[in-house]
């Protein structure tokens, strides 16, 4: 059997990954963690690197939406195409 690198893994396994993290429910565990923190504020700006599907990022934003918080300039990016290509279709579904 062929080993796969991280590259590889996360190109060809995106939909399993995100099937897998909202299985275990880390979406709403990353969420849940950001809306007792002290450090949500209007206006933050935030880099995610290496943000694979964006869930922290979208985690992060819907905190401060939560909280009554404006969200600042969000930035977001990864290695994998596919990742990527996931996470811009979340945006558009949700019109971010």
């Amino acid at each position: 059997m062929a080993r796969m690198n991280a590259l590889q893994l996360f190109t060809q396994k995106h939909a399993e990954y995100e099937r897998w993290i909202n299985s275990v429910r880390y979406p709403q565990a990353i969420r849940a963690f950001f809306l007792q923190s002290s450090l949500l504020a209007a206006g933050l700006r935030v880099l995610d690197a290496g943000c694979g599907t964006g869930v922290v990022t979208l985690a992060f934003r819907e905190a401060l939406e939560r909280g009554g918080f404006a969200p600042g300039p969000m930035h977001a990016f990864d290695l994998t195409p596919a990742m990527i290509e996931r996470f811009r279709a979340v945006l558009t579904e949700r019109e971010i």
